[in-house]
């Protein structure tokens, strides 16, 4: 049997271990390491991050996974993995279509479904996408250059119940998007988000 292995190592790190179309196993990392929003380290400091939390998950694997796929590794990252892995195909996915794709991992597609990827970032200014399963596949159908992220971003910061740090610098609070438009969901905004605002007001 032959494996394939998908990684993030940005906020709310994770990784799929799979098998043709069926799902081995599912790892977030902020469990495995007990820190919230969890991100591994981009330069020298990830080779014992990958030793401790990483390989222990591919050690068993190792010589049937055939193919790894990316999303926003440092070079450092990458070269780690491929040191590891020699043998194995590197393929660089995109953020969106990554979206997309892991809703997938745990449903059952129709066709003509409707998926909506928006968030706060992409790979070349994509903010908002919409596909649609076809002929077994995802297909792109409309692209807006619309960025919800960043006011959710701000409005998560309100909130000490999901921020993690109290900066707005680059690369911190990431999560909070997903955050905001979860617990909107949820019915549970107002009170997580707006009750604050009482003390101000």
């Amino acid at each position: 049997m032959k494996y394939t292995v998908s990684i993030h190592t940005k906020h709310d790190a994770n990784m799929t271990i799979s098998s043709d179309d069926r799902i081995i196993e599912y790892i977030e990392f902020e469990k495995v390491v007990g820190k919230r929003y969890f991100s591994f380290s981009k330069n020298e400091n990830f080779a014992e991050e990958f030793k401790t939390y990483i390989f222990p998950y591919l050690k068993e694997f190792k010589y049937k996974i055939v193919k790894i796929n990316f999303c926003w590794l440092s070079e450092f990252q990458k070269n780690t993995f491929k040191k590891a892995f020699p043998r194995c195909e590197f393929g660089e996915k995109k953020h969106h279509i990554s979206h997309a794709y892991s809703l997938y991992g745990f449903t059952k597609p129709e066709e003509k479904d409707l998926i909506i990827s928006f968030d706060g970032g992409g790979d070349d200014e994509d903010y908002f996408k919409m596909f649609h399963w076809k002929d077994e596949q995802i297909n792109l159908l409309k692209e807006v250059k619309l960025n919800l992220g960043t006011p959710y971003r701000i409005l998560g910061l309100i909130s000490d119940e999901i921020k993690s740090t109290p900066s707005f610098e680059y690369d911190t609070n990431l999560h909070l998007p997903g955050k905001i438009m979860g617990l909107h969901l949820l019915e549970t905004l107002s009170q997580i988000i707006l009750k604050p605002l009482t003390n101000i007001i």
